[in-house]
């Protein structure tokens, strides 16, 4: 009966110490603060399509990016939610200041259908 337990879905949130949760696979360090803040904020922009696609790459990627890159998706993620939109699709072209490496690897996932549909509520 504990082994289910442990092998359950309720058992990712059990904590097994200050900086680990225990998963059914393997131990995981959660996300520093201010990369947690940027998930929460890619999965709740107000705009559905926006909230699924950066929620899934945000998902993804955050737990990946350097310190530069988290700072220039934290630049890209306060834009204007409708500009940001128009310029993920493809419908308008980015202005300098956004159009970087970060960006330019969020548009290709969504342009290529790889980015990953966040669940919106997590």
């Amino acid at each position: 009966m504990l082994a289910r337990f442990f092998q359950s879905r309720v058992c990712h949130s059990f904590a097994v110490g200050p900086h680990r949760c225990l998963s059914s696979t393997k131990l995981v360090t959660p996300l520093p603060i201010n990369r947690r803040k940027l998930l929460y904020r890619s999965k709740q922009t107000g705009f559905l399509e926006l909230d699924l696609i950066l929620g899934g790459w945000a998902e993804e990627n955050l737990p990946k990016l350097s310190e530069i890159e988290v700072q220039e998706y934290e630049k890209l993620i306060h834009s204007e939610v409708p500009d940001l939109y128009s310029w993920l699709s493809g419908q308008q072209k980015p202005p300098e200041q956004v159009d970087g490496n970060i960006f330019r690897r969020i548009r290709e996932s969504v342009l290529n259908g790889t980015v990953n549909k966040s669940k919106r509520n997590d």
